[in-house]
């Protein structure tokens, strides 16, 4: 699981998402918490299909842990947007 921010969005990715206990709870029951800095914040995922919104948020990834943002979306990638509830 990672943590980016693309276009002023919070997202939360990984691959291999499918069967994932994390992300069927998500998917199950869209209200979450993340913890940033020991301060806890409820939030809601939204699993996000649109390809150009994850192809953003995959080159945001890459150019923040160095790695080539032109490199190919691997077809097992989830992506889920967190917002303030």
């Amino acid at each position: 699981v990672n943590c980016t921010s693309a276009n002023s969005r919070l997202y939360v990715g990984c691959t291999e998402c499918s069967g994932k206990t994390w992300s069927a709870a998500a998917l199950a029951d869209p209200r979450g918490r993340i913890l940033v800095d020991g301060t806890l914040y409820p939030v809601s995922l939204t699993r996000i299909t649109a390809r150009e919104e994850i192809a953003a948020a995959w080159s945001a990834r890459a150019r923040k842990y160095g790695q080539d943002p032109l490199a190919p979306l691997p077809a097992d990638y989830w992506l889920f947007h967190l917002q303030s509830r």
